[in-house]
């Protein structure tokens, strides 16, 4: 996968107002795996009709801790073999 390192200590607060949607956002921890990540939006969008903007990870998944990274659907998609 391809992506971008965060080298300064950016705050999700501050990333909140670009989401498109409000509260269309969620946590995993670092240790999250990549289907688990692409299952996490798949169910977003047959509840809600709607993708989820981004996945916050911070350690353990919570949204009190420090961002270490994002991730969005065109992040894994082309990374998730279906047929797996």
């Amino acid at each position: 996968m391809e992506g971008t390192i965060m080298t300064e200590k950016t705050k999700i607060k501050n990333l909140i107002p670009f989401i498109e949607f409000k509260s269309n956002y969620k946590f995993i921890s670092r240790n999250t795996s990549v289907y688990e990540a692409y299952s996490l939006f798949i169910d977003q969008i047959l509840e809600k009709k709607r993708n989820l903007d981004v996945l916050f990870i911070t350690q353990n998944g919570r949204e009190n801790e420090s961002l270490l990274g994002l991730v969005t659907i065109e992040d894994i998609a082309p990374e998730i073999n279906v047929d797996k």
